[in-house]
Protein backbone atom coordinates (compact mmCIF):
# COMPACT_ATOMS: atom_id res chain seq x y z
CA UNK A 1 0.00 0.00 0.00
CA UNK A 2 1.35 3.74 -1.13
CA UNK A 3 1.51 6.27 2.06
CA UNK A 4 -0.03 9.44 1.14
CA UNK A 5 1.88 13.54 1.06
CA UNK A 6 -0.01 16.02 1.24
CA UNK A 7 1.18 19.26 -0.33
CA UNK A 8 -0.13 22.80 1.46
CA UNK A 9 0.04 25.31 -1.07
CA UNK A 10 -0.47 29.57 -0.57
CA UNK A 11 0.12 32.34 -2.86
CA UNK A 12 -0.54 36.13 -2.74
CA UNK A 13 -0.75 39.13 -5.02
CA UNK A 14 -0.57 42.73 -4.58
CA UNK A 15 -3.90 44.10 -5.21
CA UNK A 16 -6.32 42.63 -8.39
CA UNK A 17 -3.26 42.24 -10.91
CA UNK A 18 0.14 42.68 -9.26
CA UNK A 19 3.57 41.00 -8.08
CA UNK A 20 2.86 37.46 -7.01
CA UNK A 21 4.52 35.38 -4.54
CA UNK A 22 3.30 31.34 -4.24
CA UNK A 23 5.06 28.71 -1.65
CA UNK A 24 3.87 25.12 -0.46
CA UNK A 25 5.45 22.58 2.05
CA UNK A 26 4.83 18.47 1.04
CA UNK A 27 4.41 16.53 4.56
CA UNK A 28 3.78 13.17 5.72
CA UNK A 29 0.74 11.89 7.76
CA UNK A 30 2.77 12.17 10.77
CA UNK A 31 3.51 15.75 9.61
CA UNK A 32 7.22 14.76 8.55
CA UNK A 33 8.25 18.03 5.98
CA UNK A 34 9.92 16.11 3.29
CA UNK A 35 9.88 19.59 0.75
CA UNK A 36 9.00 23.05 0.71
CA UNK A 37 9.45 25.77 -2.29
CA UNK A 38 9.06 29.52 -1.90
CA UNK A 39 9.24 31.62 -5.15
CA UNK A 40 8.23 35.20 -6.82
CA UNK A 41 6.33 34.21 -9.92
CA UNK A 42 6.48 37.98 -11.67
CA UNK A 43 2.71 39.99 -12.09
CA UNK A 44 -0.68 38.11 -12.25
CA UNK A 45 -4.07 39.09 -11.74
CA UNK A 46 -5.03 37.28 -8.24
CA UNK A 47 -7.40 34.69 -9.75
CA UNK A 48 -4.64 32.69 -10.92
CA UNK A 49 -2.63 32.56 -8.25
CA UNK A 50 -4.64 29.22 -7.33
CA UNK A 51 -3.82 27.14 -9.87
CA UNK A 52 -0.29 28.56 -10.50
CA UNK A 53 0.41 26.66 -6.94
CA UNK A 54 -1.22 23.86 -7.44
CA UNK A 55 1.06 23.63 -11.42
CA UNK A 56 4.32 23.84 -9.16
CA UNK A 57 3.39 21.64 -6.42
CA UNK A 58 2.76 19.11 -9.06
CA UNK A 59 5.89 19.59 -11.31
CA UNK A 60 7.93 19.14 -8.38
CA UNK A 61 6.07 15.83 -7.11
CA UNK A 62 6.58 14.53 -10.77
CA UNK A 63 9.78 15.00 -10.85
CA UNK A 64 10.96 13.91 -7.37
CA UNK A 65 11.84 10.57 -6.15
CA UNK A 66 8.41 10.48 -4.17
CA UNK A 67 6.23 9.85 -7.39
CA UNK A 68 6.32 6.22 -7.76
CA UNK A 69 5.80 5.85 -3.79
CA UNK A 70 3.23 7.98 -2.62
CA UNK A 71 -0.18 8.82 -3.31
CA UNK A 72 -0.30 12.99 -3.56
CA UNK A 73 -2.74 15.07 -2.24
CA UNK A 74 -2.89 18.67 -2.82
CA UNK A 75 -4.50 21.22 -0.48
CA UNK A 76 -5.01 24.75 -1.67
CA UNK A 77 -8.11 27.26 -0.70
CA UNK A 78 -9.43 28.51 -4.25
CA UNK A 79 -11.43 32.13 -3.80
CA UNK A 80 -12.71 31.93 -7.22
CA UNK A 81 -14.60 28.49 -6.44
CA UNK A 82 -17.68 29.79 -4.84
CA UNK A 83 -18.70 31.75 -7.43
CA UNK A 84 -21.67 29.36 -8.85
CA UNK A 85 -18.39 26.58 -9.85
CA UNK A 86 -17.41 28.46 -12.80
CA UNK A 87 -13.69 29.03 -14.10
CA UNK A 88 -13.02 32.41 -14.94
CA UNK A 89 -12.01 32.33 -18.71
CA UNK A 90 -8.15 33.80 -17.76
CA UNK A 91 -7.60 30.22 -15.81
CA UNK A 92 -8.01 28.28 -18.63
CA UNK A 93 -4.56 29.09 -19.99
CA UNK A 94 -3.30 27.74 -16.54
CA UNK A 95 -5.49 24.85 -16.15
CA UNK A 96 -4.71 22.96 -19.82
CA UNK A 97 -0.87 22.62 -18.60
CA UNK A 98 -1.90 21.02 -15.58
CA UNK A 99 -3.90 18.55 -16.51
CA UNK A 100 -1.62 17.48 -18.67
CA UNK A 101 0.18 16.79 -15.63
CA UNK A 102 -1.95 14.70 -13.57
Amino acid sequence: MKGVLKFNTDGAVCGSFGTVEIGGCLRNDSSKLFLYFSMYEGYLDASSVECLEVKEALCLFNSSHWKGLFELVIEVIVSWWSSGFKIPPILLKFLSPISLLV
